[in-house]
C-alpha cells in the first residue's frame, strides 16, 4: 500500500468516524429534544390542570362571597325593619335606642295612650348603636304605643315603614 492509499484509508476512516459521531450526536440530540418535548408537554398538562383548579376555586370563592353578601343583606334588612327600642329611664323619660349599624335621619316618635295622641318628639340624627332621650308615659292600664318613623338617607327621601312599640 502506498502512502496515498494509507492517507486515503485514514481519510475514509476519519470521514466514517465523523459521520458515525455526527449520527450519534443527532441521535443524542433527538433523544434529548424528545425528552424535553415530553417534559414540556407534562408541565403544560400540569399548568392546564392548575389553571382549571384555579378557575374552579375562583368560582367557588365568588359563590361564597355572593352567599355572604346575601346573608349580610338579609341580616341588615331584618335589623332595619325593627332597629328601635324604648328603654325606660324614669316615669317621664326613656332612651330611644338605635340598635342597627346604620345611622338614622329625620326620626319622629309619636306616643299614643289608647288611641289618643299624647306627644311627638323629633330628632335630626341618631347614630348607629346610639340613643337619645325621649318622652315616656305610663298610664297604668292604658294601652300605650310609640310609632317611630325614620329615614336612612340624610335628605329623608326614602320611605321606610314605621316601627311600632307597645307597652
Amino acid at each position: 500500500m502506498t502512502n496515498w492509499a494509507v492517507v486515503s484509508a485514514v481519510a475514509a476512516a476519519v470521514s466514517a468516524l465523523v459521520a458515525v459521531t455526527g449520527g450519534l450526536v443527532s441521535i443524542v440530540y433527538w433523544l434529548r429534544t424528545k425528552g424535553e418535548h415530553e417534559e414540556a408537554a407534562r408541565q403544560a398538562g400540569i399548568a392546564t390542570d392548575a389553571a382549571a383548579a384555579t378557575s374552579e376555586a375562583v368560582q367557588q370563592l365568588a359563590q361564597l362571597r355572593q352567599g355572604q353578601e346575601q346573608r349580610a343583606q338579609a341580616q341588615l334588612s331584618a335589623e332595619e325593619r325593627k332597629p328601635w327600642s324604648i328603654e325606660r329611664v324614669s316615669d317621664a323619660v326613656a332612651d330611644l335606642a338605635n340598635h342597627s349599624s346604620t345611622a338614622k335621619h329625620g326620626i319622629t316618635v309619636k306616643l299614643f295612650a289608647n288611641d289618643d295622641a299624647f306627644s311627638t318628639d323629633e330628632f335630626d340624627f341618631i347614630g348607629p348603636h346610639r340613643s337619645e332621650r325621649t318622652t315616656y308615659i305610663n298610664f297604668g292600664n292604658a294601652y300605650v304605643r310609640a310609632v317611630i318613623t325614620w329615614h336612612l338617607r340624610e335628605d329623608c327621601t326614602d320611605d321606610i315603614p314605621p316601627q311600632t312599640i307597645t307597652w
